[in-house]
């Protein structure tokens, strides 16, 4: 593909080629330097372009799952108020159809717990879960008397 061989002189090389580059104009190898130039600038926005967007469906799916978890414990805080004011107004009211609402904010609650726990993977997570169902069961069984 390329040949170099002396010439006469002590220090004179020459490069037999494809393109030999002592032998463009000074504007061809401007031009060639500028595509070059933008050659390169365009493969680099190409993948700065696939890096934001892989960064992007990452930071979108720990968002959602984030999301999730802190619906979810909303619910949870949710029901466990509306339980508590059923439980109050049966207590007041001595209204049977509270009880059938009580239970329903019940299951819900324990529904959502085991959801909860199959979100939240980490050990103060795992805890917290055990610590709000074990305070339920102890406000459940004191409600229910």
């Amino acid at each position: 593909m390329f040949e170099i061989f002396r010439s006469k002189g002590f220090s004179n090389y020459k490069v037999k080629g494809i393109i030999n580059i002592m032998n463009l104009s000074i504007g061809k190898k401007i031009t060639g330097g500028f595509l070059f130039i933008t050659l390169l600038v365009v493969c680099m926005s190409a993948f700065t372009l696939y890096e934001f967007n892989q960064l992007d469906i990452v930071s979108n799916k720990i968002t959602k799952e984030n999301m999730e978890k802190i619906q979810l414990s909303l619910g949870i805080a949710n029901d466990l108020a509306n339980e508590a004011v059923v439980m109050r107004r049966f207590n007041f009211t001595g209204d049977e159809a509270d009880i059938l609402i009580y239970n329903q904010y019940k299951q819900d609650i324990n529904e959502k717990l085991i959801k909860s726990e199959q979100l939240f993977v980490t050990e103060g997570g795992k805890k917290l879960i055990q610590k709000i169902k074990a305070e339920k069961n102890n406000y459940e069984d004191i409600a229910e008397k």
